[in-house]
């Protein structure tokens, strides 16, 4: 299956797309790039990306832990994507609140949709791994990128994804829709046509 075959799989999928068309292809190079294996996922909802990802990179385990009070909602959504990308990898789904013995045992990615400082979840190996976080580009979430900032190595921000990792090729924009700028080191990733959220501009207008 094509890189354009999974998109128009995505685009069937339009009420559940969490980010914008740039950023599934491009976190599926950088998970190929960093020969990741083994994620963590803490919320996250359906999980598309996740599926989407196990499909350009092979062999893929995911641990999902989410609190949605309609887990097999959440249950019935995976099934169909295991259905669609052909999923022939491990995932687990995890329907309660995440706690500190969660990011116990092995992975190289944690994938963070509910922010774990704010839950006093420490991810004690944060500047070994590739550490995804979804700001959606919410005013509200700019603490958090504020933190990552600081005490992590940010090496990209796209329209609703931060990303700290040890290094980060730079190929995994090629022939996207999106905009690359760069700033003291870290790349600035915009889709094309425009901003995603009325308020994206009170989130972004700190970049420089």
């Amino acid at each position: 299956m094509t890189e354009e075959d999974k998109i128009a799989l995505l685009e069937k999928q339009q009420d559940y797309l969490a980010y914008d068309r740039y950023e599934y292809p491009m976190m599926a190079r950088i998970f190929h790039n960093k020969n990741i294996k083994n994620v963590k996922i803490f919320g996250g909802f359906f999980n598309l990306y996740f599926f989407y990802i196990a499909s350009t990179v092979g062999s893929l385990k995911g641990t999902n832990i989410d609190s949605f009070k309609e887990g097999d909602r959440l249950r019935n959504r995976h099934t169909l994507y295991k259905k669609i990308f052909n999923f022939k990898g491990e995932y687990s789904f995890h329907n309660r609140e995440a706690n500190q013995e969660d990011l116990s045992g092995d992975y190289d990615c944690v994938w963070d949709d509910m922010d774990l400082q704010r839950h006093n979840i420490k991810v004690d190996r944060i500047k070994d791994i590739l550490y995804v976080y979804t700001h959606n580009s919410n005013p509200l979430n700019f603490s958090k990128v504020q933190w990552m900032l600081k005490h992590t190595d940010v090496k990209l921000i796209s329209d609703h994804l931060i990303i700290s990792a040890k290094t980060l090729d730079t190929d995994v924009f090629d022939g996207l829709d999106c905009i690359v700028q760069e700033n003291s080191g870290i790349k600035f990733i915009h889709r094309t046509n425009g901003l995603t959220w009325p308020y994206d501009r009170e989130f972004w207008k700190w970049k420089f």
